[in-house]
């Protein structure tokens, strides 16, 4: 299915119609599908020749399905959410994140937005305590954008070796670059 996807995406990227997939595979990322969004975005840069373009996009994408997931949380989670997320055995994972999101808000978004575990999880917790909605929209821009631009910036750089160096070190490049942010914000909020 993914690779039929990414195959009418790649063909179509000069069209309207590939980017319009492509804004959908996004949405579908924050919302129901759980497959991190960069496998496909990454290549699509570097063939389009547009990876700021293809950011923005994906953005896009990601900001609406953030949204869809949060009114899920809001208004559906106990007759929708909660099963599934017991079927997909992340009630665990949602239950530690309500919690964080209770102690830390908007730095709690803001991670779940940069790093590996299930976005759905932060963006329909948000919806389920009644996150503030502009600071949640500001959450998930940041740290989405962080993701996806900084991919189109080595995309834009390095050409075709972004996509190899990103499958072989992603997950540490993404860690790194995480563990740079999060010591920045705790220096600055020491320091303010």
């Amino acid at each position: 299915m993914l690779d039929g996807l990414y195959r009418r995406i790649r063909e179509g990227i000069h069209t309207w119609k590939g980017k319009t997939l492509l804004g959908v595979a996004a949405f579908l990322e924050c919302t129901i599908i759980p497959v991190t969004i960069e496998l496909v975005a990454t290549p699509l840069m570097v063939v389009s020749g547009r990876p700021y373009l293809i950011a923005h996009i994906i953005s896009i994408g990601t900001l609406v399905g953030a949204l869809a997931s949060y009114a899920l949380g809001a208004f559906m989670f106990e007759p929708v959410i909660q099963p599934l997320l017991e079927w997909a055995g992340w009630m665990d994972d949602f239950r530690r994140f309500e919690g964080d999101l209770l102690e830390n808000g908007f730095w709690a978004v803001f991670l779940v937005g940069l790093t590996p575990i299930p976005f759905q999880i932060g963006t329909v917790g948000a919806g389920v305590l009644g996150y503030s909605l502009p600071m949640f929209i500001l959450a998930v821009l940041i740290s989405r954008g962080i993701r996806y631009y900084a991919i189109a910036i080595l995309a834009d750089i390095l050409g075709h070796k972004a996509h190899d160096l990103i499958e072989r070190y992603g997950s540490m490049i993404l860690f790194v670059g995480t563990g740079v942010l999060v010591g920045g914000a705790v220096l600055y909020s020491l320091l303010a």
